[in-house]
């Protein structure tokens, strides 16, 4: 499909020719019209006598039939490449729509556990109670009379925020 002339667009030629029109009068653009219409018909006449002096030069040299032979080889070597195309385009299509199909699978599962997550029974959280150091508990004696040995001092209990992700 040719959209253009020339580089010059269907839009491009009306508005040349409402110039033409209005630069030459209804007169002389009648007769330049005819011109053109005499002028294209000859191109066309030439356009057919040089390709049918083209196909009667190509018919001379082909005695054998060997150029049109090997013209039904090319023409069949790209239908082949076509199908080929298309085969490969179809197959590629068919693999990225499994793939995407499987990644869609895996969302939904992964949404799936996040919600079972998000549903169960999460363990109740329990604050740890502060100690005051100021208070000692009273020593205790053992039943020997000796003093059990001092618990060791342990770190107090940090709050530290859950990760935001």
């Amino acid at each position: 499909m040719v959209d253009s002339i020339f580089g010059i667009g269907p839009m491009e030629l009306v508005v040349i020719l409402v110039i033409a029109g209005i630069v030459m009068g209804p007169q002389r653009i009648a007769q330049v019209a005819r011109w053109l219409g005499k002028f294209t018909a000859q191109m066309q006449a030439i356009s057919r006598g040089f390709a049918l002096q083209l196909r009667n030069e190509l018919d001379s040299i082909d005695d054998g039939g060997e150029l049109k032979e090997a013209l039904k080889e090319v023409r069949n070597l790209q239908q082949e490449v076509s199908q080929l195309r298309r085969e490969v385009t179809g197959t590629a299509t068919g693999a990225l729509k499994e793939t995407s199909d499987v990644i869609n699978e895996t969302k939904a599962a992964f949404k799936e556990t996040e919600e079972i997550v998000q549903n169960s029974i999460h363990p109740p959280q329990f604050e740890m109670p502060e100690v005051d150091e100021a208070e000692e508990e009273p020593e205790k004696v053992s039943a020997n009379g000796q003093h059990p040995p001092a618990p060791p001092k342990l770190p107090k209990a940090l709050d530290i925020p859950d990760d935001p992700e």
